[in-house]
């Protein structure tokens, strides 16, 4: 347990069996970690940003709360978290967007591109583990009639299933984003984007221009024993928020008075 904190773990649930064969150890364990408690300012101290949320109820109400980042500076994790105007813990929000650090790649340097009966591919990308993700992003066009452009992530040649996405392609300039998530250990993943359905050649397949196109490769640094990566790397610098959806932020909405600066 002492390991865990040292190497990046904030939060441990302890679970307590009622078996004595396994509670007897265990509450050992429990109350030896106890005596080596020490301070862990990892993740709160200090207040940044705060925004003030109306969540509406469907039937004409409202809850209302702000949220608050808590954790500044380049030696904290950030946490985001719901208050009531008293400062106590309101309940809707408590969450560390960033436990380890994020390294980002950008293995394709590539900025513009036309697809018409060519294919874009990305070639292998290795060494992904849970965790990780792909971003393929950027803006797209056509123009004159309405296209479409097909993506479609592969693992060691093969076709995930459920992945294959179709995006309506029009004569405006318009902002594409697919995330692909990794779930578990993989060593080969392949991005490919035709014009038109991949399925039916003939269906949409025309000359879709690509703008401001991207490929980050964003992995987290945690620790994988079995990587020989025994440690990772903690996320450090806090976090930044916003509210995104329109009905969340009336107008009338405001902070709160209540001055959270003396709040731990």
């Amino acid at each position: 347990m002492n390991y865990l904190f040292e190497h990046g773990v904030n939060f441990v649930n302890h679970m307590n069996w009622n078996t004595p064969s396994v509670d007897t150890p265990a509450r050992a364990a429990y109350e030896t970690l106890i005596a080596n408690e020490r301070p862990r300012p990892g993740t709160a101290g200090g207040i940044g940003q705060i925004r003030a949320v109306a969540q509406p109820d469907g039937q004409g109400n409202e809850k209302r709360y702000n949220i608050a980042a808590i954790g500044t500076g380049l030696n904290r994790n950030g946490l985001l978290k719901s208050l009531n105007q008293d400062a106590s813990w309101e309940g809707t929000v408590y969450v560390s967007p960033f436990h380890a650090h994020l390294t980002v790649n950008e293995p394709i340097a590539l900025s513009n591109m036309t697809l018409a009966t060519n294919q874009f591919d990305s070639g292998s990308v290795a060494r992904l583990n849970a965790g990780d993700r792909i971003e393929i992003q950027g803006l797209v066009r056509r123009d004159n009639t309405n296209a479409l452009f097909t993506l479609l992530a592969l693992h060691d040649g093969i076709e995930l299933p459920g992945h294959r996405q179709h995006f309506t392609v029009s004569g405006a300039w318009s902002h594409f984003l697919y995330v692909l998530r990794i779930q578990n250990p993989m060593d080969s993943v392949q991005i490919l984007i035709n014009s038109g359905k991949r399925d039916a050649a003939s269906t949409g397949q025309q000359t879709a221009e690509f703008e401001d196109f991207s490929m980050p490769v964003i992995k987290e640094s945690v620790a994988r024993v079995a990587y020989n990566n025994p440690t990772g790397t903690p996320h450090r610098g806090g976090a930044t928020f916003d509210v995104l959806t329109l009905d969340y932020q009336p107008e009338h909405a405001t902070p709160s008075p209540f001055d959270y600066s003396s709040t731990d």
